[in-house]
Protein backbone atom coordinates (compact mmCIF):
# COMPACT_ATOMS: atom_id res chain seq x y z
CA UNK A 1 0.00 0.00 0.00
CA UNK A 2 1.52 3.66 -0.69
CA UNK A 3 1.33 6.50 2.11
CA UNK A 4 0.78 9.82 0.98
CA UNK A 5 4.01 10.67 0.46
CA UNK A 6 4.64 8.03 -1.99
CA UNK A 7 1.29 8.31 -4.25
CA UNK A 8 1.13 6.83 -7.61
CA UNK A 9 0.40 10.36 -7.91
CA UNK A 10 3.18 11.32 -6.29
CA UNK A 11 5.62 9.06 -7.89
CA UNK A 12 4.53 10.39 -11.54
CA UNK A 13 4.40 14.07 -10.55
CA UNK A 14 8.15 13.34 -9.34
CA UNK A 15 8.86 11.74 -12.74
CA UNK A 16 7.45 15.17 -14.33
CA UNK A 17 9.85 17.35 -12.13
CA UNK A 18 13.25 15.20 -12.65
CA UNK A 19 15.21 14.57 -15.66
CA UNK A 20 13.47 11.42 -17.87
CA UNK A 21 16.86 10.52 -18.67
CA UNK A 22 17.49 9.21 -14.88
CA UNK A 23 14.22 7.42 -14.86
CA UNK A 24 15.45 6.14 -18.22
CA UNK A 25 18.38 5.12 -17.19
CA UNK A 26 17.57 4.01 -13.19
CA UNK A 27 16.19 0.89 -12.92
CA UNK A 28 14.66 1.38 -9.05
CA UNK A 29 13.47 4.64 -10.58
CA UNK A 30 11.82 3.26 -13.39
CA UNK A 31 10.35 0.20 -11.57
CA UNK A 32 9.04 2.79 -8.97
CA UNK A 33 7.19 4.89 -12.18
CA UNK A 34 5.89 0.95 -13.75
CA UNK A 35 4.78 -0.10 -10.36
CA UNK A 36 2.78 3.38 -10.05
CA UNK A 37 1.31 3.18 -13.15
CA UNK A 38 0.07 -0.50 -12.55
CA UNK A 39 -1.41 0.42 -9.35
CA UNK A 40 -3.21 3.21 -10.90
CA UNK A 41 -4.16 0.72 -13.38
CA UNK A 42 -5.30 -1.76 -10.74
CA UNK A 43 -7.34 0.60 -8.53
CA UNK A 44 -7.83 4.08 -10.01
CA UNK A 45 -7.92 3.87 -13.34
CA UNK A 46 -9.34 7.92 -13.67
CA UNK A 47 -6.79 8.89 -11.62
CA UNK A 48 -4.25 7.30 -14.24
CA UNK A 49 -5.97 8.77 -17.33
CA UNK A 50 -6.00 12.23 -15.69
CA UNK A 51 -2.38 11.77 -15.64
CA UNK A 52 -1.51 10.74 -19.36
CA UNK A 53 -3.75 13.83 -20.07
CA UNK A 54 -1.83 16.46 -17.68
CA UNK A 55 1.51 14.92 -19.34
CA UNK A 56 -0.03 15.24 -22.54
CA UNK A 57 0.46 11.41 -23.67
CA UNK A 58 -1.41 11.01 -26.96
CA UNK A 59 -4.48 9.63 -26.36
CA UNK A 60 -4.26 7.54 -30.34
CA UNK A 61 -0.78 6.45 -29.84
CA UNK A 62 -1.62 5.34 -26.27
CA UNK A 63 -4.54 2.77 -27.88
CA UNK A 64 -2.47 2.16 -31.07
CA UNK A 65 0.68 1.02 -28.70
CA UNK A 66 -1.62 -1.35 -26.39
CA UNK A 67 -3.57 -2.91 -29.21
CA UNK A 68 -0.27 -3.62 -31.52
CA UNK A 69 1.52 -5.67 -29.09
CA UNK A 70 -0.79 -6.91 -26.51
CA UNK A 71 1.91 -9.51 -25.26
CA UNK A 72 3.09 -6.51 -23.60
CA UNK A 73 2.50 -5.51 -19.96
CA UNK A 74 0.23 -2.15 -19.82
CA UNK A 75 2.24 -0.82 -17.30
CA UNK A 76 5.70 -1.26 -19.04
CA UNK A 77 3.79 0.22 -22.25
CA UNK A 78 2.36 3.49 -20.64
CA UNK A 79 5.69 3.72 -18.36
CA UNK A 80 7.91 4.01 -21.60
CA UNK A 81 5.02 6.52 -23.27
CA UNK A 82 4.98 8.48 -20.14
CA UNK A 83 9.20 8.97 -20.73
CA UNK A 84 9.11 9.08 -24.56
CA UNK A 85 6.60 12.13 -23.85
CA UNK A 86 8.90 13.50 -21.03
CA UNK A 87 11.90 13.34 -23.52
CA UNK A 88 10.21 14.82 -26.36
CA UNK A 89 8.99 17.74 -23.82
CA UNK A 90 12.71 18.67 -22.63
CA UNK A 91 14.36 18.50 -26.39
CA UNK A 92 11.81 20.66 -27.34
CA UNK A 93 12.08 23.40 -24.25
CA UNK A 94 16.10 23.06 -25.13
CA UNK A 95 14.96 23.74 -28.76
CA UNK A 96 13.65 26.73 -27.90
CA UNK A 97 15.77 28.29 -25.21
CA UNK A 98 18.64 27.98 -27.76
CA UNK A 99 16.48 29.40 -30.17
CA UNK A 100 15.64 32.49 -27.90
CA UNK A 101 19.94 32.58 -26.67
CA UNK A 102 20.14 35.66 -29.52
CA UNK A 103 23.02 38.00 -28.44
CA UNK A 104 22.16 41.39 -27.66
CA UNK A 105 22.82 42.81 -30.68
CA UNK A 106 20.84 40.26 -32.87
CA UNK A 107 17.60 41.74 -30.99
CA UNK A 108 15.44 43.95 -32.11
Amino acid sequence: MYCMQDSPQHIVTQFLQNNHAVVAQNTTAYEQLRNAIQYLIETDFYALVQLLYRIDVDETLLRKTLHEQPEIDAADLITQLLIDRQAQKIAWRKNMQQQNDVSEEDKW
